[in-house]
Order: C-alpha cells, then structure tokens, then sequence
C-alpha cells in the first residue's frame, strides 16, 4: 500500500503499489508527494460501494449542474469529462453497520482556501451553512420557517434580513398578506370591515 500528498489540494489517497497513480482523486493534480510511514491516515477495513455506476453518476452530475442559476456556467461544461473523483465532504459521520458506534471522518479545507475564506468570513462553518439554507429558500427546497430553524434564528424578521443581505426576494403570495391582514384585525390592530 502507497500512500500519496496532493500538493495541489492536500488529498491524500491509498493506492495499491501495482495499481499506480498518475494524478490526484481529488483535484486531477499530477503533484503527488508520498506521505512518510508515520503520517498516513487509517485505512478503511471495507468499502461500501456505490449504488450507480459511472454512467448514471455523470448524467445525475450534469442534470446537477443544470438544475440551479446559482451553479458556475463553467461547471456544466466539465461536467461530463471530470477526470477526478467527484465526490469531497468535509465532514462524513455515520454509524457503524455492526458495532453501532459512531464513526467520524473529516476532511479540512486546503490550506489556502482556509486562509481565503477567513480572511473573508469570521466563522467559515456558519457561513457555509447560511449559504446552504439561503439556498434552498431561493430553490424552494426550505421554507422561511425551516431556515429559521436550521440557523437557529429566534424571530422571521432575522431571516428576512438575512435573505436581503444575499438579494433574495421573500415568497410573500397576495393569499399571505389577506392572511396578515386579517390577524391584524383579529387583534385590533386593524378596523374590521
């Protein structure tokens, strides 16, 4: 077993000595460095393959791309020609299928997005998290009260201010102001008709 650096993106990969590597799994870097014995990360004991084959991952991928404006044009256009492994999550946790404890694998940011990133945002996690339930408002996938939730935002209007910040219009139908307007007048605020 090889174990090799990404000196592009930080990946580490392991690879059986008679397979052999010519670029990363992660970004397609051929600036592959071996990692010294006492550095190499634990090796998994299984793998759980995937449920799709190749073909299918790629057009589930291009559909992906195509699916959102907020996606980079350019993305759709490497999209069926990768060249890399398409899969990266900071963060996997699960629960092992036998032992039931927890397992958790991590993945940092490279090192220079890292710097990028907190030069520009003073909590990177929560950032990301915000720019994922901004998201899905805008998609429809959540509503205002599940992002309320999921940021742990105490009132609507701390999600209203937080949509303005990223320029994203509320979905406020005619049938939610009558329904407004007729809790106001439920509660005086309002004349009856």
């Amino acid at each position: 077993m090889i174990v090799v650096r990404c000196d592009a993106c930080g990946g580490k990969v392991a690879f059986d000595a008679d397979v052999g590597v010519v670029r990363c799994l992660f970004c397609a870097s051929v600036a592959l460095e071996p990692v010294p014995a006492d550095e190499r990360p634990p090796l998994p004991e299984d793998v759980v393959p995937f449920g799709l084959d190749r073909e299918s991952a790629q057009e589930r991928f291009r559909a992906w791309t195509r699916a959102s404006w907020w996606r980079p044009k350019e993305l759709a256009s490497v999209a069926a020609e990768l060249g890399r492994q398409a899969l990266h999550a900071a963060l996997l946790e699960l629960d092992h299928p036998i032992t039931g404890q927890r397992m958790r694998f991590a993945s940092p940011l490279p090192d220079d997005i890292s710097a990028a990133l907190e030069g520009q945002w003073d909590d990177i996690p929560r950032r990301s998290l915000e720019a994922i339930a901004v998201e899905a408002y805008r998609t429809g996938a959540l509503t205002e009260s599940q992002v309320r939730r999921l940021l742990g935002l105490e009132t609507r209007f701390q999600v209203h201010a937080l949509l303005k910040d990223h320029h994203v219009p509320l979905r406020y139908t005619a049938a939610d102001l009558e329904d407004d307007v007729q809790a106001q007048r439920d509660l005086g605020i309002l004349p009856s008709r």
